[in-house]
């Protein structure tokens, strides 16, 4: 493997022919190649740093940070992928000789094959081994420079954001201060929707007025750096009489944006169709209403951002 120090690897690919016996170290060297060649693009033609995601939350007294879904290139050229959120537990500090917090980086880094939990399998002739190498990055506390150069290596362990302890807890919230990002060529775009039967609705008001519903929508998985250009549109059952009550949506509005979330709402006009209430404020400004929006008719938002 190459050492994250951009080296040039000396490669050999791999080659068959016509009735060659393949064994394990045949097809593990076909993958070790193009892992190598692909490592080598990276850094060789792009920077290191965060790509996508990777964000982090804590605020003042917690004792977690929660670190969102995302991915990074190490200065040896390696991805670093997190698939699912995690919620890190601070280490037990309780501050500097002199009474103050301490400085802690939170970093994501490159695990080795040999570190992850191999998925096993059996063989002929009673043999057994790994068909299967579930991706992950390891995530910690590490000092900054300030106390320890040795203990946080630079482009090794990529910086997610800056944490102060003090007696177990934030003693501030996290900064993205020494974060470093990949910069992107062009402009990002993502795309996301809420939970079909799980998005739950509220009365939206203005003024003390109920003039629709509305929710909140996260989109913290997309991983967004700055605030993007966000357009959503509601769907589900989104016309349709009710018991001799007509539900129509009406216009939909984003507002509240940031890079993780946004708070669409849907206007509900008033007025009669065929006899029948419109959207009847008794009816459809109600907890059971609101209830029936998310699990009955299924109202869920589809949305896309564009950032940069």
């Amino acid at each position: 493997m190459t050492a994250p120090g951009g080296i040039i690897p000396s490669l050999q690919r791999p080659a068959f022919f016509p009735g060659e016996r393949l064994v394990a170290s045949d097809l593990a060297a076909v993958q070790l190649y193009h892992r190598e060649l692909r490592w080598l693009h990276n850094r060789a033609l792009h920077d290191w740093g965060v790509a996508l995601g990777l964000t982090v939350t804590g605020n003042r007294g917690d004792k977690t940070v929660h670190i969102n879904p995302g991915a990074a290139v190490d200065r040896g050229g390696r991805e670093i992928l997190l698939a699912q959120a995690v919620d890190l537990q601070l280490p037990a500090v309780a501050g500097t000789a002199a009474g103050d917090p301490m400085d802690f980086y939170i970093t994501a880094s490159y695990v080795e094959d040999g570190d992850l939990t191999p998925e096993t399998r059996g063989g002929d002739c009673d043999t057994e081994g790994a068909v299967r190498l579930a991706e992950r990055c390891r995530l910690r506390f590490q000092h900054t420079a300030s106390f320890n150069g040795s203990d946080w290596v630079s482009g090794v362990d990529l910086v997610l954001a800056s944490a102060r302890i003090k007696d177990c807890k934030l003693a501030s919230p996290v900064a993205a201060d020494d974060r470093r990002e990949i910069a992107r060529g062009g402009p990002y775009v993502a795309a996301g929707a809420t939970m079909d039967g799980a998005t739950p609705w509220d009365i939206w008001k203005i003024g003390g007025t109920p003039v629709g519903v509305q929710t909140t929508v996260s989109t913290a998985s997309a991983g967004f750096t700055n605030t993007p250009s966000y357009e959503a549109r509601v769907e589900g059952a989104t016309s349709v009489n009710v018991g001799g009550l007509f539900v129509v949506a009406g216009y939909p509005v984003v507002s509240n944006p940031t890079p993780s979330e946004f708070t669409f709402g849907v206007l509900l006009p008033q007025g009669t169709i065929a006899g029948a209430d419109l959207n009847r404020k008794t009816a459809v400004y109600t907890n059971a209403f609101l209830n029936q929006l998310m699990n009955t008719l299924k109202w869920h938002v589809v949305w896309s951002g564009v950032e940069g």
